[in-house]
């Protein structure tokens, strides 16, 4: 290899990549189907001098899609690589099933950086850049995306990572700390006015959406990552709305309760408004999350607590549901409705419990008119005896 000298101008057509895959027996290490990667064209220049290796006016062309690759390999010493990537558009959708969909973010990368050799991880070294300019996946355009990376001293770093997701941008910064026996990453990230009714498919949640958080974890794959994650994260939105329960229907419910004393059925289904929400989240070894959940209305209040089992796609929480601001008649003020949820992480089953209020409004209500009967004129018409049953019955 000390003495190779090569310039090759280079190109392939290949009609299905999974035939190839095939041929070479990579069907258990590359998950191809049938349909990705056809008619694949790769075309560009290729010099290779003693330790080094350069791609040059690389070009791959597959569904729709535009790669361009400047890459250069120092093999000798140390795995010393620089390059960068353009990339005009691509659609996840294309690849990826709804079962197996991730968002494409640092998060992500690191899980499968980090589960390659630790031995290679310390020995790389070099620089590159990617530029994508539209990614299309589960309804959501992410648009100018930038990711620029280094690597020296068994340290890999991202930063900065950013991209326009639905009106509003992503930016994130990772570490990848392979100096010890075991790696350990570091991820910050932020999420600044996504608007969430943007995204082309019916979710439960809208909103302006705000996020910020950290997370640390060690591990040598994805499953060690995730038993040991640790972190925090606020995530607000602003002028929103939310499935699971519907927080206007069950305080008109309540009120009709109180004025007619009568029993009505609850709003099985509906929506939720809100002018802001809030929830503060500390996540634990195991994807064990706790948090804290806040959220305001036009006329009502709701504040919360749960916790999420990510490795069991449980989740649950306990929520009140205030109508101190609801405008209804003065007997309903000052109540509240206990609110339950439960379920999988995406589509929790929400029961509000009004039972407790009800009796306790109806109760007062029908105490402060036997009180009135009960005057002492009317007392002494009934009877001494009379009386004291009543008060027993109505508790008063």
């Amino acid at each position: 290899y000390g003495e190779m000298f090569a310039n090759m101008k280079y190109d392939a057509d290949i009609k299905s990549l999974k035939r190839w895959v095939d041929l070479f027996d990579l069907d258990d290490s590359v998950k191809i189907k049938q349909s990705m990667f056809n008619n694949l064209k790769i075309n560009g220049l290729a010099r290779l001098k003693k330790d080094k290796i350069e791609l040059t006016q690389t070009r791959v062309d597959f569904d729709e899609v535009i790669a361009k690759i400047e890459f250069t390999y120092f093999f000798k010493e140390k795995n010393k690589l620089d390059f960068i990537v353009t990339v005009n558009q691509i659609n996840l959708d294309r690849y990826l099933t709804s079962e197996s969909s991730k968002p494409i973010t640092p998060e992500t990368a690191a899980v499968g950086i980090i589960q390659l050799p630790t031995e290679l991880l310390k020995s790389l070294e070099g620089k590159g850049e990617i530029k994508i300019g539209k990614i299309f996946t589960s309804g959501i355009i992410i648009e100018d995306i930038i990711v620029v990376l280094r690597a020296e001293n068994a340290l890999i770093t991202v930063k900065p990572a950013k991209a326009r997701v639905l009106n509003g941008s992503y930016s994130s910064s990772l570490t990848i700390d392979s100096r010890q026996s075991i790696p350990k990453i570091n991820v910050n990230s932020k999420l600044e006015n996504v608007d969430l009714s943007e995204i082309n498919k019916t979710i439960d949640l809208i909103g302006k959406l705000n996020f910020e958080g950290e997370i640390e974890a060690v591990g040598s794959d994805s499953q060690k990552l995730s038993q040991s994650a640790k972190g925090r994260a606020l995530v607000t939105l602003d002028s929103g709305a939310l499935r699971y329960f519907n927080a206007t229907g069950l305080i008109n419910t309540v009120q009709t309760i109180i004025r007619c004393k009568c029993p009505q059925p609850l709003p099985k289904q509906g929506v939720t408004e809100f002018e802001k929400a809030s929830a503060s989240l500390t996540l634990k070894p195991k994807l064990n999350t706790t948090l804290d959940l806040n959220l305001k209305g036009a006329s009502f209040l709701v504040k919360g607590n749960g916790y999420i089992n990510g490795m069991e796609d449980f989740s649950r929480y306990n929520m009140v549901l205030s109508m101190g601001n609801s405008g209804g008649p003065e007997t309903a003020k000052g109540f509240a409705i206990p609110i339950g949820c439960k379920g999988s992480i995406s589509k929790p089953k929400c029961r509000p419990n009004i039972q407790p209020l009800v009796k306790s409004v109806v109760k007062n209500q029908t105490t402060d008119k036997i009180k009135g009967i009960l005057s002492d004129k009317i007392k002494e018409g009934i009877g001494k005896e009379a009386g004291e049953s009543l008060k027993k019955i109505f508790n008063f």
